[in-house]
């Protein structure tokens, strides 16, 4: 898999999931961003290649626990 898609995937999502009409969506999309997030983390770790350091998986910075706030209406 392609480093920079998984990068690309990952913003995609987060993007979606802040301007999800629905709370569902929102979860979904944002779960979806997590898993990415944790795909990202295994394929560095085993790559060997150095962490980005201001790149925290997810707004929270732990994969698995996107912290999506709604969007504003």
């Amino acid at each position: 898999m392609d480093l920079n898609q998984l990068y690309f995937d990952h913003q995609l999502l987060l993007m979606q999931a802040r301007g999800a009409a629905s709370e569902d969506t929102r979860l979904r999309l944002g779960y979806n961003a997590s898993v990415v997030a944790g795909s990202i983390e295994r394929l560095n770790s085993v790559s060997g290649a150095p962490r980005l350091r201001h790149w925290k998986g997810g707004s929270s910075g732990r994969s698995g626990q996107l912290q999506l706030k709604p969007s504003a209406k």
